[in-house]
């Protein structure tokens, strides 16, 4: 797949190995929906924007390598996985800053229930200087059952960059849910207000209300 022009796409397909080339001076929002095994290879040229929306909701395992090959090239990732029951998925995803004056930040919010289990291999691999790389995971564990394994990864070849890298885990806020509770709001609804509220981040990202 060759996109040349600023566009939004909700991927529809089932090829296994996914090739895609932005070409540059292009600002593109790439939305997924993980069902089943698959495979992208992503390039991103000079001066273009990719925004990155990966959303996997059942079983499933994907790997994405996105490359940075044009200056001022930039990636936004968001990351959404939202499972339960006995699902077991596995995102991996890796950024190669190949040129000079690239920057991605990777921000990922997961939601586990159930006896569902997730592995999140996130890596950003500095090849060049002046560069810039962030990645954020944050989990809800709404089970204690659920289970969860994350591999955040830097690789560095140059001093001259700007990476970093975090995350967390934890349940639902407590004293969230009395306040609510007090306001008249039903547990079940404030479960679900405060689900909203931690991905919202992702959600903003899809400007097309139809989506």
């Amino acid at each position: 797949m060759i996109i040349n022009e600023d566009t939004t796409i909700i991927e529809n397909t089932n090829e296994r190995d996914l090739e895609i080339e932005i070409k540059p001076n292009t600002v593109v929002t790439y939305i997924t929906q993980s069902k089943k095994d698959i495979h992208r290879n992503v390039t991103v040229a000079q001066n273009s924007t990719l925004t990155w929306i990966n959303c996997t909701l059942e079983t499933s395992k994907n790997k994405t390598i996105i490359n940075l090959t044009g200056n001022n090239a930039t990636l936004k990732s968001y990351t959404l996985a939202c499972l339960n029951r006995e699902e077991k998925s596995e995102i991996q995803t890796l950024v190669i800053h190949q040129t000079e004056n690239t920057s991605s930040d990777l921000i990922s919010k997961f939601i586990l229930n159930g006896q569902s289990q997730l592995v999140i291999k996130d890596t950003i691999h500095m090849k060049t200087k002046n560069s810039k790389g962030k990645q954020r995971q944050d989990t809800i564990l709404l089970n204690k059952k659920a289970k969860l394994e994350m591999q955040p990864n830097l690789e560095i070849d140059n001093n001259k960059v700007i990476c970093n890298h975090a995350s967390s885990i934890t349940k639902l806020d407590k004293d969230k849910l009395f306040y609510l509770s007090t306001r008249g709001i039903k547990n079940n609804t404030a479960k679900r207000l405060l689900i909203k509220s931690f991905i919202y981040p992702i959600l903003e990202q899809i400007k097309d209300k139809e989506i």
